[in-house]
């Protein structure tokens, strides 16, 4: 397929060894979470619903229990008070240094958490410059019929093609050269990603993603990114990009909306 045909792009390497190649599996990232997707079906997956967060209650007595001071003790009154304040001063610098101080902190750990999953912190890193990836004006193929709304899905891949240079594409499956037992080698999905990549690309500025879901919310999801591609998507940068799609494997979205939602915030995170 390809770009059919078209000129330029910058010269292919003869071997796979030079690009790059990444790995995440349900069994690995989310074996501890209820079910989101359903495997093999043609029209639209079913629906996790997060557990809500609990409203704090303090435990300060407002609303009709007022302020709790004896009205013939003005000395109580003014202890609770102060006992209050200092609380509340002891709260407001707890969450000053969780929400202000740390996220600015260089030598914090090199991952951040959202709810139960963890998104690997990104390098410093460079849009790969125009002429080293040519745009397929193709952004997927959908084996499994999930994708109704195409521009909803793309419209997120586009910002990620923008913001890294890197153009995406998103190949969804159930199965690798027909086997859909999940015993996937990381060999075997390399090669299946090097084979797709050879397909579908000329130049060696794009990524191939493949979203392989075997069974019932069990997938493995892998890139391959071309030997110039890896300037933004090293090791470092694929994992973010397969790190945003476990994250929102799990959510409520729409399978167009959660896809496209991982890859812009991928880029997002990646050229931050």
């Amino acid at each position: 397929m390809g770009r059919g045909g078209r000129g330029g792009g910058t010269s292919r390497s003869s071997s796979h060894s030079s690009r790059g190649f990444s790995s995440h599996s349900s069994s690995t990232h989310h074996s501890s979470h209820s079910t989101h997707h359903s495997s093999y079906r043609p029209t639209h997956h079913s629906t996790y619903h997060r557990p809500y967060r609990h409203s704090y209650n303090s435990g300060y007595g407002y609303g009709n229990r007022g302020m709790g001071c004896s009205g013939s003790l003005l000395g109580g009154c003014l202890s609770k008070l102060i006992g209050m304040v200092l609380s509340f001063a002891i709260i407001g610098g707890i969450l000053f240094a969780i929400f202000v101080v740390m996220p600015h902190n260089e030598n914090s750990s090199n991952t951040y958490n959202n709810s139960s999953h963890s998104v690997t912190r990104s390098a410093r890193r460079a849009k790969l410059a125009a002429n080293k990836c040519y745009d397929t004006g193709s952004y997927y193929t959908d084996e499994l019929g999930w994708i109704h709304n195409s521009s909803k899905l793309e419209r997120g891949m586009r910002t990620f093609y923008q913001k890294t240079g890197v153009q995406p594409h998103l190949y969804i499956t159930d199965n690798i050269d027909g086997d859909r037992s999940g015993n996937y080698s990381l060999t075997k999905q390399e090669d299946f990603g090097n084979a797709l990549y050879d397909e579908y690309f000329e130049d060696e500025g794009h990524v191939m993603v493949v979203f392989c879901e075997y069974r019932d919310s069990e997938y493995v999801c892998f890139a391959v990114a071309g030997s110039d591609a890896k300037a933004v998507l090293d090791s470092n940068g694929r994992e973010i990009l397969l790190d945003c799609i476990d994250e929102l494997y799990y959510s409520d979205m729409e399978d167009e909306e959660f896809f496209s939602r991982a890859f812009e915030n991928a880029a997002r995170k990646l050229m931050q």
